[in-house]
């Protein structure tokens, strides 16, 4: 089977998505405050802990740190490939993870975590490029949703009440941990700024994002 491509996601906006659109397929899908249609997510970020939340139990707690805030995560049985490396990377480690949503309904509300499939350690390098990539898929749908909202954008802004700047000072903020990086082109940072600016100020099209 052909599964379904993991989207780019900040941490900001995985934590606020718990809208699960109603479906005859047995896939669940997951509409993102910014009009995303999420099946899986494909994250990288830094492995602030892990833990055994019982002994023996061989089930796992994990959390990770993006630029925009932090990714919650469990592994278990379930997950038996993210089961196996798990063990074997250490707190501190870069690491990818595609997984899967889970969404946890507790007295205080729904809670978002992240089911990885697969999690492997990486560098820096792959770290900065999916902080660049996340940050201009972010400001896609943002764009779409601004300027050309789609049914499912439009579904979003109504049940999140979607507040764009919020969305576009965080992708502002992830652009900053790149200022040093020696692995992503002065250009693409100076695009991404610019587009920022444009849509600050209401100076650009939607059709000279995409292109």
């Amino acid at each position: 089977m052909k599964r379904e491509t993991a989207v780019r996601m900040f941490s900001f906006e995985f934590k606020d998505m718990n809208f699960r659109l109603k479906s005859n397929s047995k896939t669940a899908y997951y509409l993102s405050p910014t009009g995303a249609l999420v099946n899986r997510i494909f994250v990288v970020g830094v492995l602030l802990e892990k833990y055994e939340t019982s002994p023996d139990s061989n089930f796992w707690k994990i959390k990770i740190a993006d630029p925009t805030g932090t990714f919650y995560g469990y592994i278990g049985r379930y997950q038996p490939e993210a089961l196996e490396k798990i063990h074997d990377i250490s707190d501190l480690s870069i690491v990818a993870i595609t997984g899967k949503i889970k969404i946890l309904e507790t007295e205080n509300g729904k809670f978002t975590t992240l089911r990885p499939e697969n999690i492997s350690i990486v560098d820096e390098t792959v770290r900065d490029i999916w902080t660049c990539e996340t940050a201009k898929r972010t400001l896609e749908r943002i764009a779409i949703m601004r300027e050309k909202p789609t049914k499912l954008s439009k579904i979003a802004s109504e049940v999140y009440k979607t507040n764009l700047n919020d969305y576009l000072a965080n992708v502002k903020k992830a652009i900053t941990t790149l200022e040093e990086s020696e692995d992503i082109e002065e250009e693409d940072i100076e695009e991404i700024e610019e587009l920022i600016y444009e849509f600050e100020t209401d100076e650009w099209s939607i059709e000279e994002l995409m292109n």
